[in-house]
């Protein structure tokens, strides 16, 4: 009895031993793939990394990269629309594409690139408050993804959500102080805070970037103006 479950024992080791090997190799595999993929999509060719993608995360369902570069893959075979009509997007495949990105989060919520597609996917269907959402976690993974930091701006600047937006634009100026029309944006939110003090010195920071930029800001100028007169304080 005893030699039997001894037996046993070592057959269940032995299974155990070859299922992590073949995981392993499958993990392997998978990783292969998932380069040979990325290189396709660099050289223009989705559609080529797409079955490679999809055999990816089939050998291995946890590697969040497989399942991120098959959303990019995804996302980039879908018809451009150009100077000829664009073919239908297939129904659902704006929907295989968040599954994608949220599996990705799921498995490594630190995947920054992966908030922002999802974000720019919402924005996509209209969904703007959930984009924003997605974008501002991919900024508080990583402030310097700074093409996040724009599009929560842009976003935040359309919905009049004067604090994020600073916050964004403040995360891109940090990344890339020459960036005047980020300067000159800024400028205007400060405005519409009342912040006249923050407002000019970065008008005359955008100035010193890019002065023709600047100058052609006539109205912004003459905002600055009429907020420096105003907050000017009243001799009695």
């Amino acid at each position: 009895g005893a030699r039997r479950g001894s037996r046993a024992e070592a057959r269940e080791q032995q299974e155990a031993v070859e299922r992590i090997n073949a995981e392993k190799a499958a993990l392997g595999r998978a990783m292969l793939l998932v380069d040979s993929a990325r290189d396709l999509q660099n050289r223009a060719e989705p559609a080529g990394a797409l079955p490679l993608l999809r055999e990816a995360v089939a050998l291995a369902p946890s590697l969040a990269e497989a399942h991120f570069q098959l959303a990019l893959a995804l996302k980039r075979s879908r018809p451009q629309t150009s100077g000829r009509r664009a073919e239908p997007v297939r129904p659902g495949q704006g929907h295989e594409i968040e599954a994608e990105l949220l599996r990705v989060i799921e498995l490594d919520p630190s995947h920054a690139r992966a908030h922002l597609e999802l974000g720019l996917q919402r924005a996509g269907r209209g969904e703007i408050p959930s984009a924003i959402d997605a974008l501002r976690r991919a900024v508080s993974v990583a402030p310097g993804l700074v093409p996040a930091q724009r599009t929560l701006a842009d976003f935040a600047v359309r919905g009049e959500d004067w604090l994020t937006a600073i916050s964004a634009l403040e995360g891109v100026l940090a990344w890339e102080p020459q960036d005047a029309p980020a300067a000159l944006t800024l400028t205007s939110v400060l405005l519409r805070q009342h912040d006249c003090a923050g407002a000019t010195a970065l008008y005359e920071r955008a100035a010193r970037l890019n002065p023709k930029r600047a100058s052609d800001e006539r109205e912004l100028a003459a905002d600055l103006k009429r907020c420096e007169v105003r907050s000017l304080p009243i001799v009695r």
